[in-house]
């Protein structure tokens, strides 16, 4: 669990709604501290909790090596919540990051996540990347699935609900 920077009290009482049905309902901000970095963490409607998670601590290792030895734009494909965007301007906070991301969902979300913490130098593009420029189906279990893919199989979704919608994809070339 992350610690919380300024409203403690508040992130314990909203971190107990996670997974319940009134969490759909919430729509705030609370004060947290993530990837050992102060953020402000959005939590709109029930997308943003995974937010407050710890994931991917390999990143906080690898991250610092990769920004010390290239200059240049960090490309996220799949931004999903901005999880990738965080722990990057943990590390640094002026280098241009273009994201792209083909839920509206999650793009959404990551547009309020990047004003509410005023991150500068951020681009999302509401696409996906594939080989040609199309209209794909999205499968995906929930608005802001961390999972949800473009390719058919790529995950096992098993018996519980699953979605399926169509997104725009276009070329890293041709995008870039």
């Amino acid at each position: 669990m992350p610690r919380a920077a300024g409203g403690g009290m508040l992130l314990k009482a909203v971190l107990r709604f996670h997974g319940s049905r009134i969490s759909s309902f919430l729509n705030l901000t609370v004060p947290a501290r993530v990837s050992g970095r102060g953020i402000r963490v959005p939590l709109v409607a029930g997308v943003g909790f995974d937010n407050l998670q710890p994931t991917e601590r390999w990143m906080d290792t690898v991250l610092p090596v990769l920004l010390g030895h290239r200059g240049g734009t960090f490309v996220d494909v799949g931004v999903n919540v901005g999880q990738t965007l965080i722990k990057l301007r943990r590390f640094d906070a002026a280098v241009p990051y273009v994201g792209f991301e083909p839920n509206p969902v999650c793009y959404t979300y990551t547009q309020k996540l990047i004003a509410e913490n005023r991150f500068e130098h951020c681009t999302l593009v509401p696409v996906g990347l594939s080989n040609t420029a199309t209209v794909v189906s999205f499968h995906m279990r929930s608005d802001s699935d961390v999972g949800a893919s473009t390719v058919d199989g790529f995950r096992k979704f098993g018996e519980g609900p699953h979605d399926v919608r169509l997104v725009p994809v276009f070329t890293g070339d041709d995008m870039l």
